[in-house]
């Protein structure tokens, strides 16, 4: 009796260890990070806090940014055109992916057992004394798999971390008073095979030609490139439950990138 009370006061600990940690995860986490450097832009006067817009989600999600967006960078005095030539500022941002993804905690199944089993095996030991030792540890480490399964088992099923991507590439320019000129240069290479009817590889030719070109587009805008990763994490989170407080994440991220 003593040796089987040791054994539950053990699974006891252990089970409440997994629900403090199953709590923790319970917190909603957010987070976002830059996977290139964010631009700084060049501050402006106040009348000069003009943006055009525009928003996309090429990701086949349903998630809607547009307003959260244009709601975060009017709060902070920007005024929003569909006009170029007007524009101050232009932001383009476009939704890449929205989704799911699962990380499971330390603590499967098998390993639920070993340690359950390993911890039945000291207590039988430390508890056996004369010929019922062998005894009492074979039947220690039994009950201890059986209840570090159970253990294991609770802590797949409990200690899940449900973890929502939204990922974003922005692009934003900032307008250059008598513009700017960009040299673009091309290549295109084209490659001609030919082959003898009998196909004989001794008979085949290769002939290819290149080509470069190149030109200056004139720009009224100067454009930095970003892509922005905010990361929403929870047990048991959905993903109705990730989708506004990753919105109000990629909003205040990106409106940081106006002067």
């Amino acid at each position: 009796m003593k040796l089987i009370f040791k054994i539950l006061i053990l699974c006891t600990f252990a089970i409440m260890s997994q629900s403090c940690t199953s709590q923790r995860n319970a917190e909603l986490t957010i987070s976002s990070k830059w996977m290139t450097p964010a631009p700084h832009i060049r501050p402006v006067s106040g009348k000069d806090k003009i943006v055009y817009c525009s928003i996309k989600n090429t990701s086949g999600s349903n998630l809607e940014l547009k307003e959260a967006v244009l709601t975060k960078i009017k709060s902070l005095g920007y005024r929003v055109t569909d006009d170029l030539e007007e524009a101050r500022f232009v932001l383009m941002a476009d939704l890449r992916y929205f989704g799911k993804k699962t990380k499971k905690g330390y603590g499967g199944t098998v390993g639920g057992a070993l340690i359950g089993a390993a911890a039945g095996g000291v207590i039988g030991n430390t508890t056996s004394k004369g010929n019922n030792r062998t005894r009492d540890t074979v039947i220690a480490s039994v009950v201890g798999a059986v209840i570090g399964g159970f253990i294991g088992n609770y802590k797949d099923n409990k200690d899940k971390i449900d973890i929502f991507d939204l990922v974003v590439d922005i692009r934003i320019g900032e307008k250059i008073m008598g513009g700017i000129e960009t040299k673009v240069a091309k290549n295109s290479a084209r490659a001609i095979n030919s082959a003898n009817r009998s196909g004989s590889e001794s008979a085949k030719s290769n002939s290819s030609s290149k080509e470069t070109s190149s030109f200056v587009r004139q720009e009224n805008f100067d454009y930095h490139q970003s892509r922005l990763v905010c990361t929403a994490k929870k047990w048991g989170l959905t993903e109705a439950e990730a989708q506004t407080p990753l919105s109000k994440k990629l909003s205040d991220q990106i409106s940081r990138l106006l002067p």
